[in-house]
């Protein structure tokens, strides 16, 4: 699966890709809680809640597009606590930062992941200070398993981890298993420089709710599951040819790239002399 078409966003070539991206720029517009740095970005959103976040360089041509979904809701939200961002080598804009996840009412740690951020740059120094804040998190699916019953669950994690052997007692931890409610961040365990791939984590936990959408610039369905797991709620997107829903889903695995905003609109900008005099 693609991140794009995990949001209805189906493409099979570069120009294919570029009509589809011209399409839903046509109906983009700067995002208005950016402040002054919204003049550098595109903001698409449908009704169907399949977004973009296009940054643009100087001379208004496209330097990069960050999937989302962006919830009629708003969204699920995770309290997380940071203490620098953390860069990728080869875009900028692509860059992040390592979470703790909290409990949002004792500030316990749950897990720790990296975040995409949908927005970098605007909140680049903010980052750089030590801070705890809530984020609205999206995760794109590469694999997702909506399962009926344990048994459902048990077979899906048996495709990922292996089957255990018949007649054979079996060891703790062998084959691997999640609980129903789980959060593994493998893509912390060995990508350092690369965001796509170190914002990554496989995960269970239990269906909350099960929505086929439809892309209006496409017309290609997607799936949207929100799902309970280990550290909060979470949003999940996957194409909808790529999943089998059943009637009555009540867990899920699924292995996700995980993209981030932060629910507070990034500092002003300050300029040199207005941080040397301070406000007028």
């Amino acid at each position: 699966m693609s991140n794009l078409s995990a949001i209805g966003f189906a493409v099979s070539s570069e120009d294919d890709l570029r009509r589809t991206v011209g399409a839903a720029l046509e109906r983009a517009a700067p995002p208005p809680d950016l402040g002054a740095s919204a003049a550098h970005y595109l903001w698409f959103r449908d009704a169907s809640g399949a977004a973009l976040a296009v940054r643009l360089d100087a001379g208004k041509e496209i330097e990069c597009i960050t999937p989302f979904f962006a919830a009629p809701d708003g969204g699920t939200r995770w309290r997380v606590h940071t203490s620098a961002p953390h860069l990728d080598r080869e875009c900028l804009h692509c860059s992040g930062a390592d979470c703790d996840v909290l409990d949002p009412s004792s500030g316990e740690m749950y897990t720790r992941t990296a975040l995409q951020f949908l927005f970098f740059e605007p909140y680049q120094a903010w980052l750089a200070d030590e801070r705890t804040f809530e984020v609205v998190v999206v995760g794109f699916a590469s694999s997702l398993s909506l399962c009926a019953t344990p048994d459902d669950l048990e077979r899906a994690q048996a495709a990922l981890f292996g089957d255990a052997e018949p007649g054979v007692p079996r060891e703790p931890g062998k084959p691997m298993r999640l609980a129903d409610q789980a959060f593994l961040p493998h893509g912390m365990f060995g990508a350092e420089g690369e965001l796509g791939a170190r914002a990554r984590a496989l995960l269970t936990g239990n269906v909350e709710s099960v929505t086929l959408a439809r892309n209006e610039i496409t017309g290609s369905r997607f799936v949207h599951t929100r799902v309970r797991t280990l550290g909060g709620p979470i949003d999940i997107v996957a194409p909808a040819d790529a999943v089998e829903v059943p009637e009555r889903a009540t867990l899920v695995v699924a292995d996700c790239w995980l993209v981030g905003r932060p629910v507070e609109a990034p500092p002003p900008k300050t300029g040199f002399f207005r941080s040397i005099l301070g406000r007028a």
